[in-house]
């Protein structure tokens, strides 16, 4: 059994598409725990809208690389288009930032919304 944390964004609808991922994640992996949402400013990105964020953990059988297609899964059954990225709209953003112990998105976990809705998640 592996422990995976994921970071979820969105800029567009966010209310909508984080409940939409919620749902999802619920449906493929029942372990999951998510933190309270945080709104957060723009970054690396052109549009101004901000973000609202959320941590989760889960533990699966499933190995890295299936993990990453079910959340890349979700992010397209949102409406995530490949050229929305670069106008800046963000419908859904599922990183996964750890596997076990393992920092998969170093810079995502020295971000300082993330670092602290890490510090609320159960079994670090």
């Amino acid at each position: 059994m592996h422990k995976y944390i994921i970071c979820i964004g969105s800029n567009y609808e966010q209310k909508k598409n984080l409940s939409f991922a919620r749902e999802q994640l619920k449906s493929i992996f029942p372990s999951v725990m998510f933190t309270p949402e945080k709104e957060t400013a723009p970054l690396q990105i052109k549009n101004p809208t901000f973000f609202l964020n959320q941590v989760a953990i889960f533990f699966s059988n499933k190995n890295e690389g299936e993990v990453q297609n079910e959340l890349k899964k979700i992010e397209i059954f949102s409406g995530r288009l490949p050229q929305d990225k670069q106008n800046g709209k963000v419908c859904l953003d599922i990183d996964l930032i750890l596997c076990d112990n393992k920092i998969l998105k170093p810079k995502d976990c020295k971000r300082g919304y993330v670092k602290e809705l890490l510090s609320l998640l159960p079994f670090l």
